[in-house]
């Protein structure tokens, strides 16, 4: 894979994200240093926000099936999902480091947004998982 294609070498920053069910947030956390940058109520989350570009890449991924002796550096250059995280004052790009990452995410924040009025027992059944 080509450095330059990195997403820390285009303007974007490494964070992991995590779900804190005390605060009821989303904690982005730096990697490197392991502190929280910042907080997203979970209450404000609205939605994921795909571009097109990220459109296509998805829809490769459920088309294409890895053959034998496929060439493993194809397959990867395609791996970063950019995303919108839609939230109540505006949106928050994102990157997924590859699609079950993104498969993932999209799954916890359908979840989130489908059960806001019972999110403190849903934060209770993921905390207890």
């Amino acid at each position: 894979m080509n450095p330059q294609s990195l997403p820390e070498n285009c303007g974007y920053a490494i964070r992991n994200l995590k779900i804190n069910c005390n605060d009821v947030l989303i904690e982005v956390i730096n990697p490197k240093n392991k502190k929280v940058e910042t907080k997203i109520n979970l209450n404000d989350v609205k939605g994921i926000l795909l571009p097109n570009q990220s459109k296509s890449i998805i829809k490769q991924k459920k088309i294409v099936n890895i053959k034998p002796n496929q060439e493993v550096t194809r397959l990867i250059i395609n791996e970063y999902i950019p995303l919108n995280l839609l939230v109540t004052d505006g949106t928050i790009e994102l990157i997924a480091a590859n699609y079950q990452v993104f498969k993932i995410f999209e799954e916890a924040v359908e979840e989130i947004v489908k059960k806001k009025k019972n999110l403190y027992g849903l934060l209770k059944h993921v905390e207890n998982s």
